[in-house]
């Protein structure tokens, strides 16, 4: 069966994130240490905050007010400087991959669909006019709007679904090994992100 659809992961593909500068700077936000921050994302269950705010179970004011509940900070007060602390990860596009998938997609006629556990204020970030991102995509699933994150099903089978193509006629590029295997589970094969070059 013919590939008519790659559908690809957006942080670590596409956008370089670095998390380590992510966690850093919300520390400094929270007035906390970088491993408080970590056990915000790694961790599962209420305390979670950043886990569950990307998984859609959070919003943006539920994601202020676990910070004050746990952290004794309000950040609510001013979004723009919450945006800039939240954004700091982001270190930019990846051209390499921008433009291998953008050649592909041309060339071939095929559809991209980005599949991508994020938040709804990066979520923004990536779609908003004037991004290199914005039109990029013939559709989009983002974890916040599923209630779900790779590698959960749901996600996988909602970009099948926004794709309008079977497992076989996808292929699904992501950097965690995990993602790549979840998704070869209900047939949708493809290869684990390194480089652009080796794709």
């Amino acid at each position: 069966m013919p590939i008519r659809t790659i559908i690809t992961a957006v942080g670590g593909v596409l956008i370089h994130f670095d998390y380590s500068r992510f966690f850093r700077f919300l520390a400094l936000a929270l007035e906390t240490h970088d491993e408080r921050v970590v056990a915000l994302w790694t961790g599962r269950g209420p305390d979670a905050l950043l886990y569950r705010f990307s998984r859609g179970d959070l919003d943006l004011p539920g994601l202020w007010e676990g910070f004050r509940k746990q952290f004794g900070v309000l950040l609510s007060g001013d979004e723009h400087a919450f945006r800039v602390f939240w954004l700091a990860g982001s270190q930019g596009l990846m051209p390499d991959t921008y433009r291998l998938l953008g050649a592909t997609r041309r060339r071939h006629g095929l559809r991209l669909v980005s599949c991508t556990n994020t938040d709804s204020i990066f979520g923004e970030e990536l779609r908003g006019p004037g991004e290199a991102l914005h039109g990029f995509f013939a559709a989009e699933v983002q974890s916040w709007q599923v209630r779900a994150m790779k590698p959960e099903h749901a996600m996988y089978e909602r970009a099948l679904a926004v794709a309008e193509a079977g497992p076989g006629e996808c292929l699904f590029i992501d950097d965690a090994h995990q993602n790549v295997r979840a998704a070869e589970r209900l047939g949708i094969h493809g290869p684990h992100f390194t480089t652009a070059a080796a794709l």
